[in-house]
């Protein structure tokens, strides 16, 4: 899909979201090679930002404790191996779980801020995914939940953050 982008046939862009085939052709543009060469370097540099976040949500979830971490980590990245096949092929996996990811900081960040700029990162994070993955729309969904749900807002409020963050993410 990022060559066929590259080439300008974009009629197969229809059936697959155009998020993975565009970021794959926008590095290969910019290191003037082809965009099947650049999936390994953008897939190892996702499943290194999965393992990274990965280990801070379980060090900041659990108790503390280094070897959870460390555990955590490498179940993650070694010991996953539908996840390990994923990230060895030209799948848009690895950069939309980086987004789930991303997502889930970012929602955590609002539950206890509650600032329109941390909303705004939370729907331009979900319209990534989306764009990577038409699954993302769960993300969305998702969001609008923790937005109705977040303590501390009357209703009124809440209903005009969740207008916002569902004219922002679609």
């Amino acid at each position: 899909n990022a060559r066929m982008f590259l080439q300008g046939d974009g009629l197969t862009l229809v059936v697959w979201p155009p998020g993975y085939p565009v970021l794959l052709a926008l590095i290969a543009g910019l290191v003037h090679t082809d965009p099947l060469q650049v999936v390994p370097c953008v897939n190892a540099l996702c499943v290194g930002t999965v393992t990274v976040q990965s280990g801070i949500l379980i060090h900041r979830f659990a108790s503390r404790r280094l070897p959870v971490v460390i555990a955590g980590m490498l179940w993650t990245t070694t010991l996953s191996l539908q996840f390990m096949g994923t990230a060895i092929e030209t799948y848009s996996e690895p950069p939309f779980i980086v987004c789930l990811l991303l997502f889930f900081f970012i929602a955590e960040r609002y539950r206890r801020d509650g600032r329109i700029t941390t909303l705004l990162w939370m729907a331009l994070i979900s319209v990534c995914a989306v764009f990577i993955r038409y699954a993302g729309v769960t993300i969305i969904a998702t969001g609008c939940i923790l937005i109705l749900w977040r303590a501390g807002f009357s209703l009124r409020k809440s209903i005009g953050r969740l207008l916002l963050y569902g004219t922002c993410s679609t």
